[in-house]
């Protein structure tokens, strides 16, 4: 393809001259400067999506590399949100390059023209390197070679300082399984006969094979490799620049593939995320086509994009633990079984002892706020591996967390309790405490009571590895964390840790601080009739019920285990053993779906709340009453995005007698007790349609007044669930 076809002006064809010139990814240009823009402007669209993915895992002082930073805007955004960080935006178009530098100019920014395959930076020198939506490219313009993935991650891990972060964000390939691609007949079929024969257009043997088969009415039904219909339907609409498209290919390493990749490379996995980017699948997946397996299955679309985060480890660190065997119980946990005093139901709670004490370090500065958390915790629970239980999402849990500082309270006072804690980092200057936030994380089947305490401190850029703490070979390094970060992280996925997100916004409520932009699915509501609403005072302040006695019966729901985990180091070798006690159900799986149930009249939002009774909140309050959000176990073999929505679609009108508008999500999913329960919980949104009398009624309660009255709220479940809506819809600001 002669490139100089497409240039307008002399001053631009002088600049992609010097990119045929001196590119070794000269294909990959993009013409005269309105193709440019247009496609500069197409992908800062994901900019926040791609700074939220990463920089709640980027400490805020160092050095930082973009590589591939296309226009700049990424490196900008990231100069401009840590102005102690220097940031260098690297790319080997110098046309890229010269754009970046007359557009986006900051003291801590700087623009390198260079190849990201190749060492640009010196040895050991950067806190964090991140490729966003790049190393596709080193593959496709080094004739498809997946190993030149491999090399640039390596090359740029040895320019990573000890603890210093590697993140990608680009595409996953599905692997190789036969899959049917149902496309309605017209325009779309054109461009998938052109994909199948001029994909990979740079190599000698271009195009994937494929053969049709009979198809429902208005459809063309095509099998070929799911990695190939994969690399259609993310393509298929750049039809303006379909043959600089065909050209790449996406999808070069699975999500094993690039795991096996860090680790071998001492490089400790603190993300590995399948995105599903909300405007991708309403605008270009939705109702345009349809991927069922061979006997004729829906299945989901592909995931739009993937994160993966890794820290490189000091020689002789683990960099996965897993799961080795069964051991004797520690008898740390325990067991007790609770009956219904009228139906005679049997309920398992597991009881974890003392109270956990999250202790909140806080700062601001120069308008900034932030929290103090430990960054790699090791929670190698959240990663054992239930018989029976699929990833929803085709993500795999990270056992190691970004979490608070915390404890198990002593006798002492809980003051007393984080000041000697914090004592134990050095010299931190406190000015003041106060009390944070009372709730019940999983309270459904586990007695657990978490507090916070917040400390207000002097700025500090601590960076502390801690020591002895988890029985591993590390237990984190304590860091600051832009608080408007860490919530955008949680919306994407990126931060598991609920903890920090709850705690986040209780403080933000308290100094009147605006949480920022939501960049989660967006939540529109349509106007409707008044429900019958009540006060959340009225619901929580209800006659006080005690439905539960002591039984010696088991409803053999729940079940306690005890395994050893074994933590590896790169080489396989073994640096650390523990044995842990968790719980886990006994015949469901460990996947949980919570469902924010809205109506909206006149402007005012309404959220669904059931009155339930919970043997964990009769422990702890000696009543059973407890405001909850509706909540789901998934059975075992329910699999996938829209196996698991149908199934809780149903549920809603078994249970609750709701028809409802399709589902958002609500956030990241998050791990609502990591330290005893691998369960992990997908929060959902939805709008009622349709309501009928069952026997499990809700509340309705203005969403306001649930907010305003937030500590009122002790399931962790309904907690989050309130905030996120508000902060979806843009109350909390309001408030």
């Amino acid at each position: 393809m002669n490139l100089t076809h497409r240039i307008i002006n002399n001053s631009s064809k002088f600049l992609i001259n010097q990119v045929i010139k001196y590119s070794t990814y000269s294909k990959q240009d993009r013409g005269n400067e309105s193709s440019y823009t247009k496609y500069l402007n197409e992908m800062d669209a994901s900019m926040q999506q791609k700074v939220a993915a990463t920089a709640a895992h980027i400490l805020i002082e160092g050095n930082v590399a973009d590589m591939g930073m296309g226009s700049g805007a990424t490196s900008f955004a990231l100069a401009s949100l840590y102005p102690n960080l220097n940031i260098a935006g690297v790319d080997n178009n110098p046309v890229m390059v010269n754009r970046a530098k007359k557009t986006y100019v900051r003291k801590n920014l700087r623009f390198i023209e260079s190849d990201i395959a190749k060492r640009c930076l010196p040895l050991n020198s950067q806190e964090a390197i991140i490729n966003s939506s790049v190393l596709h490219h080193v593959t496709s313009f080094n004739n498809y070679d997946h190993n030149a993935a491999v090399r640039a991650i390596a090359t740029q891990n040895s320019q990573l300082a000890e603890d210093g972060l590697l993140i990608v964000r680009d595409f996953l390939d599905p692997g190789k399984v036969p899959v049917w691609l149902d496309l309605p007949k017209g325009p779309v079929v054109e461009y998938f006969n052109r994909f199948t024969k001029e994909f990979r257009s740079l190599s000698d043997s271009p195009g994937c094979e494929y053969k049709e088969l009979q198809a429902p009415k208005g459809f063309r039904r095509f099998e070929l490799q799911k990695k190939h219909a994969t690399e259609f339907v993310l393509r298929k609409d750049y039809v303006d620049s379909w043959d600089l498209e065909i050209q790449e290919e996406y999808t070069y390493a699975t999500r094993e593939k690039f795991e096996q990749t860090f680790e071998s490379l001492g490089l400790r996995i603190l993300a590995s995320t399948p995105i599903y980017n909300p405007w991708i699948i309403a605008n270009r997946f939705q109702d345009q086509f349809v991927l069922r397996d061979t006997k004729g299955k829906e299945v989901d679309f592909p995931a739009t994009n993937y994160v993966i985060v890794g820290q490189k480890v000091p020689e002789g660190e683990g960099v996965r633990i897993e799961e080795q065997k069964k051991v004797k119980p520690l008898d740390y946990l325990s067991m007790k079984h609770y009956q219904i005093k009228d139906t005679g139901k049997v309920f398992d709670l597991v009881r974890r002892p003392g109270v956990t004490l999250d202790v909140l370090p806080y700062y601001q500065k120069k308008g900034q706020f932030y929290l103090l958390a430990r960054r790699g915790y090791p929670r190698p629970i959240v990663g054992f591996n239930q018989e029976g239980t699929v990833s929803l999402d085709g993500s795999k849990p990270s056992v190691y967390l970004t979490e608070p500082l915390n404890m198990i309270q002593t006798d002492k006072p809980s003051a007393q309790n984080a000041e000697e804690l914090l004592q134990e980092f050095g010299n931190v200057n406190i000015h003041k405490m106060h009390k944070g936030l009372r709730f019940f994380p999983s309270p459904g089947g586990i007695q657990e009571e978490v507090k916070s305490i917040y400390v207000e401190i002097d700025p500090t850029s601590v960076k502390t590895p801690l020591k002895d703490q988890s029985g591993f070979s590390t237990s984190g390094i304590l860091r600051p964390i832009d608080a408007h970060q860490l919530l955008r992280a949680a919306q994407v996925g990126a931060l598991p840790d609920i903890r920090l997100e709850m705690n986040t916004y209780h403080l933000f409520s308290k100094y009147q601080i605006d949480p920022g932009s939501w960049i989660g699915e967006k939540i529109t509501l349509k106007d409707g009739p008044l429900p019958k609403f009540t006060s959340l005072q009225e619901v929580v302040n209800r006659q006080p019920r005690r439905c539960f006695q002591h039984t010696s019966e088991r409803s053999y729901f729940l079940e306690l285990k005890c395994s050893e985990f074994i933590e590896k180091d790169s080489k396989n070798n073994t640096v650390s053993k523990k044995a842990l006690e968790f719980v886990i159900p006994s015949q469901l799986s460990c996947n949980t779906v919570t469902v924010a149930i809205l109506r909206k009249h006149q402007g005012e939002v309404f959220i669904g709340v059931e009155d339930d009774n919970l043997p964990a909140a009769q422990c702890f309050n000696g009543q059973s009453n407890l405001p909850v959000t509706p909540a789901w176990r998934l059975p075992k073999e329910i699999s996938g995005i829209k196996q698991y929505q149908k199934w809780i679609s149903n549920q809603l009108f078994e249970d609750y007698g709701i028809r409802h508008r399709p589902f958002w999500e609500l956030g990241g999913r998050y791990h609502p007790s990591p330290g005893v329960t691998p369960e992990i919980v997908t929060p959902l949104a939805v709008e009622v349609m349709e309501e009928s009398s069952t026997q499990r009624n809700i509340d309705w309660v203005p969403l306001t007044e649930a907010i305003k009255y937030q500590n009122l709220i002790l399931d962790g479940h309904l907690r989050i669930a309130v905030l996120r809506v508000a902060h979806g819809l843009g109350l909390l600001k309001k408030l």
